[in-house]
């Protein structure tokens, strides 16, 4: 299992007792075990709901720090959130909005357009299976860090070398 901690594997697979693992059929005598990392992101912006979610967020816009410190965007999260959550996080988010995100890295035209921008001063609690190009994999939203004030050395970072530096890691 280190190994697949060490890497960015999302898991591992394991066959049940003389049975043997074939790679494109999945049955019961095997089981994937997900590797979680988790990691602190500042909160930066907030893409409108929809469905069941329209009279609040639909994700978390968020960003990390690069290795020379400047804030990068990172991803996205919409799951994780209770409705009392969004109702509570929603009201904050609207008390510190910007007009335009506080990042130095790039952001995709779609984020731009349709995010609400606020100050970085939320820090969230975030799990993900790993990151690709700078985004984060499958994250999910585990709750905000009131205590906590973001610095480089603590923040998920641009590469998926930087982050697997930054973070720990736990097997589901």
């Amino acid at each position: 299992m280190s190994s697949a901690l060490d890497g960015s594997w999302d898991g591992r697979a394991f066959a049940a007792a003389g049975r043997r693992l074939h790679r494109h059929a999945r049955n019961r005598s095997w089981v994937k075990t997900a590797i979680r990392r988790f990691a602190d992101a500042l909160i930066i912006g907030w893409l409108p709901g929809t469905g069941a979610h329209a009279d609040s967020f639909g994700a978390l816009i968020l960003a990390g720090h690069d290795a020379q410190g400047y804030l990068n965007y990172i991803g996205c999260i919409g799951t994780g959130c209770t409705m009392k959550t969004r109702q509570i996080l929603g009201a904050t988010l609207d008390q510190i909005a910007l007009t335009h995100p506080a990042i130095a890295g790039p952001i995709s035209r779609e984020i731009l357009r349709a995010g609400h921008f606020v100050e970085p001063i939320l820090v969230a609690d975030i799990a993900y299976r790993n990151s690709a190009d700078g985004s984060l994999r499958h994250p999910s939203f585990r709750g905000i860090k009131p205590d906590v004030r973001l610095k480089p050395s603590n923040c998920p970072l641009q590469t998926a070398d930087q982050l697997a530096l930054a973070t720990h890691h736990i097997a589901d």
